[in-house]
């Protein structure tokens, strides 16, 4: 439950959101398949060690866009990340081979709940989305669009996180400054920094344990380090203030 409080903005101040994995929930998430696939051939790997292979992958994207709106991933140095010999390449064809993107989703629990309480206090909330043109669709189909103030999509304005240009975009078409919330540290936390915006990292799954970064479990957990961010300065210290939720 989300404590209500009065609205608090001195000046126009936007939360830019990531979709997947922030306020989307898809099944299987996009690592999942990847995962599945290196565990059935034999390797010994965990579920975090590939997503966070597969973020550092995005994380270096800045240059590699392609037309639909998603980086494209190497294999060979997803692979090297983990350890695993790419050997005759037979590896890197068969992961090339597998969709990562699912047409299962639905709205995290506190998703439009985080919404409507950011818009009460007074912030803008513009999306930040690297997505194929699918995601409008999404959109739609979930209702989020009557929630929020812009979409800005890779797939729309050719540029992905982590560069700066679509933080810029977004930051230009909000009209003010702002935090960025996703769940992928080197493309949504590192992106947003690197382009002077606020950022809090999304570890829903706890695959971020190590990093002492301004991070939270959930968008629920989040309002504190806003709350804090806003009472202070919008791009502070990177360090510190981890907020879980607490039970009862």
């Amino acid at each position: 439950m989300i404590n209500r409080i009065t609205p608090w903005i001195a000046m126009e101040q936007a939360i830019f959101l990531d979709i997947g994995g922030t306020l989307v929930d898809f099944e299987p998430p996009f690592h999942y398949n990847i995962y599945s696939y290196l565990k059935r051939a034999g390797y010994n790997i965990s579920e975090k060690d590939v997503f966070r292979g597969m973020a550092f992958q995005y994380g270096r994207a800045e240059d590699a866009y392609i037309g639909n709106g998603i980086p494209k991933l190497d294999y060979k140095d997803l692979l090297s990340y983990l350890g695993i010999d790419s050997g005759d390449g037979a590896l890197i064809r068969g992961l090339g081979s597998i969709d990562i993107l699912s047409n299962q989703y639905t709205l995290y629990d506190d998703a439009l709940e985080f919404i409507k309480e950011v818009k009460n206090r007074g912030f803008k909330v513009v999306l930040v989305t690297n997505a194929t043109k699918s995601i409008h669709r999404i959109i739609t189909e979930l209702d989020l669009g009557r929630y929020v103030d812009d979409v800005v999509a890779s797939c729309d304005v050719g540029a992905v996180k982590p560069g700066r240009q679509i933080f810029e975009i977004a930051r230009r078409r909000a009209g003010c400054e702002g935090i960025h919330i996703g769940d992928l540290y080197e493309v949504d936390y590192v992106g947003a920094k690197l382009a002077g915006l606020g950022a809090i990292l999304l570890d829903r799954r706890d695959f971020y344990s190590e990093l002492d970064v301004r991070k939270a479990d959930s968008l629920t957990a989040a309002l504190g380090l806003i709350d804090g961010l806003v009472q202070g300065s919008l791009n502070g210290s990177p360090n510190g203030g981890h907020v879980k939720l607490k039970s009862g």
